[in-house]
């Protein structure tokens, strides 16, 4: 589908309030379109709310999702940030976590995904997070099943506990 005219059907479809394209459009328009199916069998995310970006973002986590998505043949790009690499402080403990560049780790980090310049003091503990760029975690404080958007500030001994089905979800630029 041309990029304009598929930019012009969302927006058409969410001044109306319509967010799920494919009953919205697809399935409301299958007499007037000539529409394709493609079998895949591999790893499929359907991201419509912060519910299930969390989700999707801890199956990347997964090893075998993670073959998937990020095989030879279907390259991944993403904007280049020029980053020092990561740097470690000493007793860190870090299992099964993405972690970009710019980042700077002296606390505990389980099944995470940190966006560049984060800062993770030290004593701090995240488990299943998704910490966007340039957020600071204070010392002593403990994150489970938290989104941090950008540039937010944890203070020292914070203790923020989501669940899987409903991770928190701290606003951008937010200070607690």
């Amino acid at each position: 589908i041309n990029r304009q005219v598929l930019m012009s059907l969302v927006q058409d479809l969410a001044s109306r309030n319509l967010f799920d394209f494919e009953k919205d459009f697809l399935q409301a328009n299958l007499d007037k379109l000539k529409v394709y199916g493609y079998c895949f069998e591999g790893y499929t995310g359907i991201i419509n709310s912060r519910e299930s970006y969390f989700a999707a973002n801890m199956d990347s986590l997964c090893n075998q999702v993670r073959r998937e998505l990020y095989n030879g043949h279907h390259p991944v790009y993403t904007k280049i940030l020029d980053e020092a690499p990561v740097i470690y402080g000493l007793g860190v403990n870090i299992k099964n976590s993405f972690i970009a560049d710019g980042c700077f780790i002296e606390g505990t980090v389980t099944d995470c995904i940190l966006f560049p310049g984060v800062r993770v003091a030290r004593g701090a503990q995240l488990s299943r997070c998704i910490v966007m760029q340039d957020t600071c975690i204070a010392a002593d404080a403990i994150l489970r099943n938290v989104i941090a958007d950008k540039n937010v500030r944890i203070g020292p001994a914070v203790t923020l506990t989501g669940c899987e089905a409903l991770p928190i979800v701290i606003p951008k630029g937010s200070e607690l």
